[in-house]
């Protein structure tokens, strides 16, 4: 006999105008549910060129990715809907939905993901206590490169505004990415990128107001005002960083991050 699926809560439709649920609730299933919070002491990391590292400094601000930008070269499926025939077919789907997805619902659907990664940005942080040789290879190009470490505690506090932080959940094409709102379908990944161990920041239009230019270069990314002194506990250079880059390294930290600790190994 299966055990029961864990129910976390129910949803429905809502009166947009009233706010009245005018649909009977259907329960919410956890092994469907991608998002997750982490641990206020867990660490986390974020590998950078030094020059990233440096407009971090002097900018006091986070840099966020919008969704199509890097999604069309780097992962297609970011942000997707699960193939057709899967979508939909998640127990959670199953429970909301009398009648499955019909074809053309779906190419509908599909168009308008489309359309919200062009309004969605994303900052990417590593979920680990242990430096990554492998996130060094993937997310640096060259050794002049540093790894920020923190804590999703000092994280959340150097946050100045709204920003929503999650783990990634990391599932194969035959697992049905659910849709519980505008924002869920950000937080799944094919299993391909499961060495990330994400914990990812979004903002989106509807947090930031105003508008898309779609083709224009500086809205292809937004920069959110963050406190570096709370963000930043520590900070490990590449194993094989020049000496050049230590002593820029150096005088970055001396001149914003006095309190600061350097870090070996361990995160």
């Amino acid at each position: 006999m299966k055990d029961t699926p864990e129910i976390i809560g129910y949803r429905g439709i809502k009166n947009r105008i009233t706010g009245e649920v005018v649909t009977q609730l259907a329960p919410v299933f956890r092994q469907d549910w991608p998002v997750g919070n982490l641990h206020p002491d867990q660490a986390l990391g974020r590998y950078m060129d030094f020059w990233k590292f440096e407009d971090l400094m002097k900018t006091q601000e986070l840099h966020f990715c919008r969704v199509d930008q890097y999604a069309k070269k780097d992962d297609p499926l970011e942000g997707a809907l699960s193939p057709i025939g899967i979508h939909g077919t998640s127990p959670s789907d199953v429970a909301f939905r009398e009648v499955g997805v019909t074809q053309e619902a779906y190419a509908k659907q599909a168009e308008y993901r489309e359309i919200a990664k062009a309004c969605t940005f994303i900052n990417c942080w590593h979920i680990n206590r242990n430096e990554s040789p492998l996130m060094w290879e993937r997310y640096t190009t060259s050794n002049d490169s540093v790894l920020i470490i923190t804590n999703a505690q000092r994280l959340a506090a150097s946050l100045k505004q709204e920003v929503f932080g999650s783990s990634v959940k990391y599932v194969d094409l035959n697992t049905p990415r659910t849709e519980f709102g505008e924002r869920s379908l950000f937080f799944f990944k094919d299993m391909s990128f499961a060495f990330e161990q994400e914990f990812r920041l979004l903002v989106d239009l509807m947090m930031l107001g105003g508008s898309i230019r779609r083709d224009h270069s500086d809205d292809f990314y937004r920069r959110m005002p963050v406190d570096v002194s709370r963000l930043v506990w520590g900070i490990q250079l590449h194993p094989n960083a020049t000496s050049e880059t230590k002593q820029k390294v150096g005088n970055l930290v001396s001149t914003h991050l006095p309190t600061a600790v350097e870090q070996s190994g361990n995160l």
